[in-house]
């Protein structure tokens, strides 16, 4: 509230100005008049301590009351149920000015005829379950004339669902007195989306479109539904089965695909079908795998399996723990030929009789070898050791015995050589292909 400039003839009783309030709220009712607004807020006035205040300022409370409230518009028409009409209000003092800061609360004498929020938009809601049936004009309780246009109507039926149906195919029994048509009603929906195939996932869509070298010789999408007995091919194979109690499309992790089953210890099983290799020729087995923290798979748990042709004939994806994942592949005996998860590179005894290594020259070491036994192993510091073009100086290696039906290699190459480089490995001509 803002005081008028004081007179200069005119002093306060102390000599001094008193302080000036600021915050002074102004309470509004514009409910059933004016007077009762008034009185509002000259009891507030007085109980904020303003009195005083105004008396040393030559003024009266009805200089800052509120003399007047205007709405606008004063007389309009609503023509249907749900139309609106905003209404404005301007309030003012007794000298015309407009009271700033005041705060209206709306109100309506019959909800049953229009509704008005907080804003002021008044909302039409005559009560029409009050009309007889049939009924195509009526007034309500204010008087207002309310007519029915077009189809529209007055009905006291329930309705439970509105709905389309297709067709109607006559049937009958076999005498041919009881006629009758069997229909399926459905939503507007239905209609709109028959015939449309349901979209496919982005990885389903960008593997079934490759062509050439890149195309996928068996795939599985694993989309299949929450019922499915087996995880159809997405290129017309035979479909992976599964044993155990996999969770068919649960898991909704993945963007790129539809929901994915949860293994919960299942197994699966899929054939690839003979194809003709590539001359680049290399196996790739690609999947989406999720491993939650909370109930990671046991250390040494069998991720996946491959089996080829081939000097390694299968090839293991092993979990080893603490988000590790290693590669291990054997031969067909079981021969265990390569392990990204060996930390240290291992040659035979024979190779270390063929290299010079004499026994005495040799320190003791541990390893823990696949199935997890710890088995003792010679230890020797070699001057370097090549593969292909690349080559390390000064690693300690393992020897370490073989049991079992003999086979043509020399050792296995460890982190310690492989770690830094990059290389794939094409199992079908036994190559190791470096990266620069």
């Amino acid at each position: 509230m803002t005081p008028r400039q004081k007179s200069p003839d005119r002093t306060t009783r102390s000599g001094t100005t008193p302080p000036l309030f600021h915050g002074a709220g102004k309470w509004i009712t514009a409910l059933i008049t004016t007077g009762a607004a008034l009185a509002a807020l000259l009891v507030n006035a007085q109980n904020l301590g303003l009195g005083a205040w105004l008396g040393a300022h030559g003024l009266g409370f009805a200089d800052y009351v509120v003399s007047r409230v205007v709405v606008t518009p004063r007389v309009d028409t609503l023509y249907a149920i749900g139309d609106t009409l905003p209404l404005m209000a301007a309030v003012t003092d007794r000298r015309g000015a407009a009271v700033v800061g005041s705060s209206l609360l709306w109100h309506t004498e019959d909800s049953s005829v229009a509704t008005v929020d907080s804003g002021g938009t008044v909302v039409a809601s005559p009560d029409f379950t009050a009309e007889t049936a049939g009924t195509v004009s009526f007034a309500d309780a204010q008087s207002n004339t309310w007519t029915l246009s077009g189809t529209a109507e007055i009905s006291d039926r329930r309705y439970r669902a509105h709905t389309e149906v297709p067709a109607w195919p006559p049937q009958w029994d076999p005498t041919g007195a009881d006629v009758y048509a069997p229909i399926e009603a459905a939503g507007r929906w239905r209609r709109l989306t028959s015939g449309t195939p349901p979209q496919a996932s982005a990885m389903y869509r960008a593997y079934v479109r490759l062509t050439g070298d890149a195309a996928p010789v068996a795939y599985w999408p694993c989309e299949d539904g929450s019922d499915a007995a087996s995880l159809a091919s997405a290129l017309g194979g035979t479909a992976m089965a599964f044993s155990g109690s996999p969770s068919l499309a649960s898991d909704s992790s993945f963007l790129s695909s539809k929901p994915l089953p949860t293994v919960s210890g299942s197994k699966w099983t899929g054939i690839v079908p003979p194809y003709t290799a590539p001359s680049a020729a290399a196996n790739i087995l690609r999947f989406l795998m999720k491993i939650p923290s909370s109930s990671p798979p046991p250390t040494g748990a069998i991720i996946a399996s491959l089996y080829t042709y081939g000097t390694v004939a299968r090839t293991d994806l092993i979990y080893s723990g603490s988000s590790q994942i290693d590669l291990k592949g054997y031969d067909t005996s079981g021969s265990l030929l390569l392990d990204t998860g060996a930390s240290s590179t291992v040659i035979s005894p024979d190779c270390a009789v063929r290299l010079g290594v004499k026994p005495g020259d040799t320190g003791k070491g541990v390893a823990q070898v696949v199935g997890g036994a710890v088995i003792a192993t010679g230890v020797v510091k070699v001057g370097y050791i090549k593969a292909g073009p690349r080559a390390r100086t000064g690693l300690n290696i393992a020897i370490v015995p073989h049991k079992g039906p003999p086979f043509a290699f020399d050792g296995l190459l460890g982190m310690d050589f492989l770690r830094g480089l990059t290389y794939r490995i094409d199992f079908q001509r036994s190559l190791i292909i470096w990266s620069d």
